[in-house]
C-alpha cells in the first residue's frame, strides 16, 4: 500500500480504534492536528506520535472553541457506541467528511437521526466496516464482477470468534453488550453479504441463537460462588479464568496493546497494573456472573427479491479469529478463508482449480482485521484529498441498509425464528 499526501484530521476518541486510525493516518502521510479523549494519559499517547496536536477533554470543548482550534480537513470518530448519536449528528455541522466506527448507532431512531443530519448538512460520512475494505472480499468481489463462478445464487458465510475474544468483548465487557451481538460484532459480514449481491434487495431474514453459556448455573461447582477469577479456588483448573486469559495468555507473553488498553485506560499496561484491574474492575469478574444479555452461536438466513439465499453463522466457541465464505453460483463455487488469505474456484465441469493468494497488506498495528483497517484509512484519506468518495461505498445509506437487515434478524430471534420483511 502507498503513502499519499494526507489531510489534517480530528480524532475524538484515543482507545484501541482510535489509537490504530491515528498511526494508520500518520503511516499514509496524514496528519492528526486534534485530539480528543477524557483521557490525560491517551491524550499524551497521541502527543507524542503527532507532536503539536491540539487536545480536547471533550467533544463538546473541541465544537465550542471555534476560534482556538486548528484547521482539519476530517473527522475520525472511535469513541464508545453508546455515546454515537449524539456526537455525529454534532460533527455533521463541522461540514467535514467523517470516518465512524461501526455500528452506526444502537436504535432505529438513532440511526435516521444521524442519517438525517449527514444529509442536512451535506457531509461525506463513511462507517468503518472494514471488512469491504479488505484484500480479500475485494477479491472476492472482483471475481464475482468477473463472473468467475457466474450468476450467484446462494452465500454460506461464516464468522469464527475465538471464545477468549467473545469473553472479554461481550461477556465481560458491558459496556460492549448493549445492543445485538450480530450488530456489534457481526454487521461487517451483514454488510458484505448484501453488498455481494449488488443492487438486488434483501426482502426477508430469520434467525435463531442458541442460549447464552455464560450462566451462573454453568459455574464449575469447584468455584463456590465465586465472584472474581483472581480469588476463586477453580482459577487454576478453569479454561475461563481471566487470570489466565489477561496475565498468562498476554501479559507475561510481552504483550501490551489489545485487550489489554481495555483494562487499563489511564496509565501504561504493567503485571502490576492488570492485576490490579483484576482485583477491581469488571474485566475480573467471573465470566459465568456478569450477567451478560449476549447470544450464544447464532443463525441468520436472508432471502433476496430474486429468490437468492445467504446464510451466515456466528460461532463464538473458535479456536481463533476466522471468516470463510463459499459462494454458489450457476457455473462454479468459489470458496475462500480470510485469515489464511487465499480464494479457490471452482468451475463447473472442470478438474482444477484456480487458487487465487491474496495480500493482506498488513501494517504493524494491534489489531489486523486482514488489511482492512489499512484499506479503510488509505481510501478515506485518499478520497479527503480528491474529492473522489467512488471506492468508500459505505456511507450512511448503506449502513443504515445493513442496520435494518441487523435489527429485523434480531426481531426474528427474539421471536423464535419467525421470518421478518425487511422494508426498503
Amino acid at each position: 500500500m502507498s503513502k499519499i499526501a494526507g489531510p489534517h484530521a480530528a480524532i475524538i476518541g484515543l482507545g484501541n480504534r482510535g489509537n490504530i486510525y491515528a498511526r494508520l493516518i500518520k503511516h499514509f502521510g496524514g496528519n492528526v492536528s486534534v485530539g480528543v479523549d477524557p483521557s490525560a494519559y491517551r491524550r499524551q499517547q497521541i502527543a507524542q506520535l503527532f507532536p503539536g496536536v491540539t487536545l480536547f477533554e471533550s467533544w463538546q470543548e473541541l465544537f465550542h472553541n471555534t476560534h482556538t482550534r486548528p484547521t482539519i480537513d476530517c473527522v475520525v470518530i472511535a469513541t464508545p457506541d453508546h455515546e454515537r448519536k449524539d456526537l455525529v449528528i454534532a460533527a455533521t455541522e463541522l461540514g467535514k467528511p467523517m470516518l465512524v466506527e461501526k455500528p452506526m448507532a444502537l436504535t432505529t431512531e438513532d440511526c435516521l437521526a444521524i442519517g438525517n443530519a449527514v444529509e442536512t448538512h451535506g457531509v461525506k460520512f463513511v462507517l468503518a466496516y472494514v471488512m469491504r475494505y479488505t484484500p480479500f472480499y475485494r477479491q472476492v468481489q472482483q471475481s464475482i464482477d468477473a463472473g468467475s463462478i457466474g450468476k450467484v445464487e446462494k452465500i454460506n458465510a461464516t464468522e469464527f470468534v475465538e471464545r477468549g475474544h467473545y469473553r472479554h468483548s461481550y461477556v465481560r465487557n458491558q459496556m460492549w453488550n448493549q445492543g445485538p451481538l450480530l450488530d456489534l460484532k457481526s454487521g461487517h459480514d451483514i454488510n458484505m453479504l448484501l453488498a455481494l449481491y449488488g443492487k438486488k434487495r434483501c426482502i426477508h431474514v430469520d434467525s435463531l441463537a442458541s442460549p447464552l453459556y455464560y450462566i451462573p448455573e454453568n459455574q464449575p461447582h469447584e468455584a463456590h460462588g465465586a465472584e472474581r477469577c483472581i480469588r476463586c479456588p477453580a482459577e487454576m483448573s478453569c479454561d475461563d479464568s481471566a487470570v489466565h486469559f489477561y496475565l498468562r495468555r498476554h501479559v507475561e507473553q510481552g504483550h501490551t496493546a489489545w485487550p489489554l488498553t481495555h483494562l487499563v485506560e489511564d496509565g501504561p499496561v504493567t503485571y502490576a497494573s492488570v492485576r490490579d484491574a483484576l482485583e477491581h474492575g469488571p474485566f475480573g469478574h467471573c465470566a459465568f456472573l456478569c450477567g451478560s444479555g449476549v447470544v450464544g452461536h447464532q443463525e441468520v438466513r436472508l432471502q433476496f427479491e430474486d429468490g437468492e439465499l445467504a446464510q451466515f453463522s456466528l460461532n463464538t466457541g473458535g479456536h481463533r479469529i476466522n471468516r470463510t465464505i463459499q459462494i454458489t453460483g450457476s457455473e462454479g463455487t468459489l470458496t475462500g478463508s480470510m485469515e489464511d488469505s487465499i480464494i479457490t474456484l471452482h468451475r463447473c465441469g472442470m478438474d482444477e482449480a484456480e487458487t487465487i493468494e491474496v495480500d493482506p497488506g498488513y501494517i504493524n498495528t494491534p489489531h489486523k482485521h486482514a488489511g482492512g483497517d489499512e484499506g479503510i484509512v488509505q481510501g478515506f484519506l485518499t478520497a479527503v484529498r480528491t474529492h473522489d468518495w467512488s471506492d468508500m461505498p459505505t456511507d450512511h445509506a448503506d449502513a443504515m441498509r445493513t442496520h435494518q437487515v441487523v435489527y429485523q434478524a434480531e426481531a426474528s430471534r427474539q421471536k423464535g425464528g419467525i421470518p421478518m420483511p425487511v422494508v426498503p
